[in-house]
This record gives C-alpha cells, structure tokens and sequence, in this order.
C-alpha cells in the first residue's frame, strides 16, 4: 500500500513538474516575441497551439501586432500622399 501510495505521489509530482516547464516555456515565449513587438517587429507571427489562457494571450499579441501593423501602414500612406 505504501509502494502504491508513493508511486503516485511521484506520478503527480513528475506531471507537476512537465506541467510547470512547459507553462514556464510559453511564458518566456509570450515575453520575448512582446519585446519583439516593443522594438519595431510587426513581422513575425505570435504561433501557439494552446487552447488555454496562455493560448487565448498568444492570440490577444497577436492580434494586436496585426493592428500595429495596419495603423503603421495606414500612417506611412499618409505620410506620403502629404509629400
């Protein structure tokens, strides 16, 4: 009974553990392709396969990364017509 009780216990905290890496992976993700943003690149897609918060976060960047982008061109057109 012990054996199985400790088993599990491992079992849980081992997926804890995969669980929590890969939360972490997504956020460190999340940070630098928002850096990216910050410094001008409007270019490269925020990706994530999650369905989650995290996913639905990825998507929110994304989306506003792709607004950026059409305001940018919207003011360059502008400036240029006024040229």
């Amino acid at each position: 009974v012990n054996a199985t009780i400790i088993s599990a216990l491992v079992g849980i905290i081992g997926l804890g553990s995969i669980s929590a890496a890969s939360i972490t992976q997504n956020i460190l993700y999340l940070r630098r392709r928002s850096e990216d943003i910050v410094n001008g690149d409007l270019d490269t897609e925020v990706v994530t396969q999650r369905e989650d918060e995290l996913g639905q976060i990825s998507n929110s960047i994304d989306n506003m990364r792709l607004l950026l982008s059409e305001k940018n061109q919207k003011v360059e057109m502008s400036q240029e017509k006024a040229d």
